[in-house]
């Protein structure tokens, strides 16, 4: 499943143009990397005067923290349906077991 803008919307708050990254390039446990080029838009939200205040990439920043949160809380595929239901209740939880 591509972590494309669609994804995305689906699993953060922010939907719209409010939603800035356009697609998850890869991830881990510890990191995200997103790509976004909605900074170059000019009916970009965030743009104020014809321009992109520094403090708005706080802003990327949050949102991928949110799809990273979004994506690393999803239970992992198993071959067993027995250990996708305890790792679904787990996640559900905030419980980390030891499949996922």
């Amino acid at each position: 499943m591509p972590l494309d803008h669609v994804w995305i919307e689906q699993h953060i708050p922010h939907k719209g143009r409010m939603c800035l990254l356009d697609e998850v390039l890869s991830w881990d446990a510890a990191r995200i990397r997103c790509r976004s080029g909605s900074h170059r838009a000019a009916d970009n939200p965030l743009r104020a005067h014809g321009r992109l205040g520094a403090a708005c990439g706080i802003e990327y920043a949050a949102q991928a923290m949110a799809v990273h949160g979004a994506r690393i809380s999803l239970p992992r595929p198993s071959a067993s349906p027995a250990m996708d239901a305890r790792c679904y209740t787990s996640s559900r939880c905030g419980v980390r077991c030891s499949c996922c």
